[in-house]
């Protein structure tokens, strides 16, 4: 039943609304697309962040051997990127984690990297938050991108997101 008023506009309130709701559902339709698109690009930039970030304490970790000339202390690892070199706490932190000062581990397995290296073999790799982390595939983490995979620095020094279906190919010893 029609109120007087749109009765007395001969149908052109309801033409109207018909009007603004044509305008407003493919605007509204647009915004979403937007928002999701933006989620999107922020998770991608928090996973490039991510692997500069293992690629930087990498090739820290490479400096140090070489100037020192003797192996990394693994339980110390952080420690004496922290105190030797420009590596600041949060570059210790995974940009898509929730939570901790460090987000990577060094794997038990290398204790010189650099010269001798085998390319394939892991260096550094994402792990749960904790310090000076040292271990291997049991303590690795897929969790701050989504279970989809994490980042890996190998010995050589350049990174991949490896995806979980594969981080049971890397090789975590030396030949």
């Amino acid at each position: 039943m029609e109120t007087p008023d749109i009765a007395k506009s001969h149908g052109k309130i309801k033409k109207r609304v018909l009007a603004i709701a044509r305008i407003m559902i493919p605007l509204l339709i647009v915004i979403l697309c937007i928002g999701i698109m933006m989620h999107v690009l922020k998770q991608k930039a928090e996973e490039k962040i991510c692997g500069a970030r293992i690629s930087s304490l990498a090739r820290a970790l490479l400096i140090y051997t070489n100037q020192n000339d003797q192996p990394i202390t693994p339980e110390k690892w952080c420690d004496l990127l922290i105190k030797n070199y420009n590596v600041i706490q949060s570059d210790f932190r995974c940009s898509s984690a929730k939570k901790g000062p460090c987000n990577y581990a060094l794997n038990k397995n290398i204790t010189q990297i650099g010269k001798s290296s085998q390319e394939d073999i892991v260096l550094l790799f994402e792990t749960h938050p904790g310090w000076n982390q040292v271990g291997g595939l049991e303590i690795l983490t897929t969790e701050n991108h989504s279970r989809k995979g994490c980042y890996i620095a190998f010995c050589d020094l350049h990174v991949e997101f490896v995806k979980t279906d594969d981080i049971k190919k890397l090789k975590w010893k030396p030949d």
